[in-house]
């Protein structure tokens, strides 16, 4: 499975000026796969918490952004399980940038 810290970490360090971007082809394959998993105990929330997810991918404002995080911690699945909230906290969301064209 694709390393996406690594990925991201590797060329923004040897790339410095550089805007990296995930496809959401790609960024839906690892989430699914990552949410079908039953080691990691959310396949019964798989639904809801994509939805949740796909939610933030989607924002359009760095406001929007923040009230899509907020709804995703605030959530039972969330608080009940401590890899998701590393998982993605440490893959997805330490990654969000605000880019506009």
């Amino acid at each position: 499975m694709l390393n996406v810290a690594f990925s991201f970490n590797f060329y923004v360090y040897f790339f410095p000026e550089s805007e990296v971007y995930v496809c959401d082809f790609h960024r839906e394959q690892c989430w699914l796969r990552w949410l079908s998993l039953s080691k990691h105990g959310v396949t019964s929330d798989r639904d809801q918490l994509l939805k949740l997810m796909r939610d933030i991918a989607r924002s359009t404002t760095a406001d929007e952004f923040s009230a899509n995080v907020k709804l995703l911690r605030d959530s039972p699945m969330w608080a009940k399980n401590a890899a998701l909230r590393q998982w993605f906290e440490k893959t997805w969301l330490q990654q969000y940038r605000v880019i506009t064209f």
